[in-house]
């Protein structure tokens, strides 16, 4: 649960998200280029991750409660 958000984190921007290079006309105030667009969509995606992740925990998590409730109304019948 915890790998999946960050490693889809840097995965993405890295290899998918690198987003444009581009000098500063006049340097910025470290004097180096910027990269564009990486963390915002990287961390966009990671956070669609976390979500997809945590939806399948609750249903599986009802679908185990209906489960031990079907097996308990069948311990009780026998």
């Amino acid at each position: 649960m915890l790998c999946g958000p960050i490693g889809t984190y840097y995965l993405t921007l890295d290899l998918v998200f690198k987003g444009s290079i581009l000098p500063h006309e006049k340097p910025n105030y470290t004097g180096s280029n910027t990269v564009l667009g990486n963390s915002s969509y990287a961390g966009a995606l990671a956070a669609m991750v976390a979500n997809v992740i945590l939806a399948v925990y609750v249903i599986i998590a009802f679908m185990e409660d209906q489960g031990d409730s079907s097996a308990a109304t069948q311990k009780k019948t026998n």
